[in-house]
């Protein structure tokens, strides 16, 4: 299965988001990320720019998702990713033996980060995996994409969980948010 990815650029375009955009900040109940950051559009692997993590961070705290993130600066092969996302997420460490334990993995990742219910993966410098293999990244984003999917069925509201993960890239054609969440608190 392929994904569109975003363009490898020189310069990355900036989008001013209005306030009114950060919709509903402190709700709570099984709300995806893009409910509550529209301009971060999709569901189960969502793209962003690297300079807007800070925000995205305070806003999806701030709107109750558990966040969990990877440093992707050394992160360029299957070993190291798999390893990663395994670590970050409390997963065992069979999960980083290849992608089918790490999909198996998955499924119970409401076993693994119990009571949080609203999980998001904040996978920073992204591009470095991209870049490196990028038919490895498109592997690893189906099965984030698969277990995204998976992970929520709308029948057991003790099992189910919302899990996302936001690639933050640098150097691609990822327009800035620019939330201003931190500015908003402050005033």
């Amino acid at each position: 299965m392929s994904h569109e990815l975003p363009i490898r650029s020189q310069h990355t375009p900036d989008a001013t988001v209005p306030e009114a955009t950060l919709v509903n900040m402190t709700s709570g109940g099984w709300t995806q990320v893009s409910e509550h950051i529209p301009e971060l559009e999709g569901h189960g692997l969502l793209f962003a720019d690297h300079e807007d993590y800070d925000d995205i961070a305070l806003a999806l705290i701030g709107a109750g998702f558990k966040i969990r993130a990877i440093d992707g600066r050394l992160v360029t092969s299957r070993s190291e990713a798999l390893a990663a996302i395994a670590e970050s997420l409390d997963l065992p460490a069979g999960a980083q033996e290849h992608l089918d334990a790490l999909a198996d993995n998955l499924q119970d990742l409401s076993y693994f980060c119990p009571g949080q219910s609203r999980l998001v993966l904040l996978w920073r410098h992204a591009e470095r995996l991209l870049d490196a293999d990028p038919e490895l990244w498109e592997d690893i984003a189906d099965v984030l994409r698969e277990s995204s999917d998976q992970l929520w069925t709308g029948h057991d509201e003790a099992e189910d969980m919302v899990f996302e993960t936001i690639a933050f890239l640098d150097g691609y054609d990822v327009a800035r948010l620019r939330l201003k969440v931190g500015e908003e608190a402050e005033g």
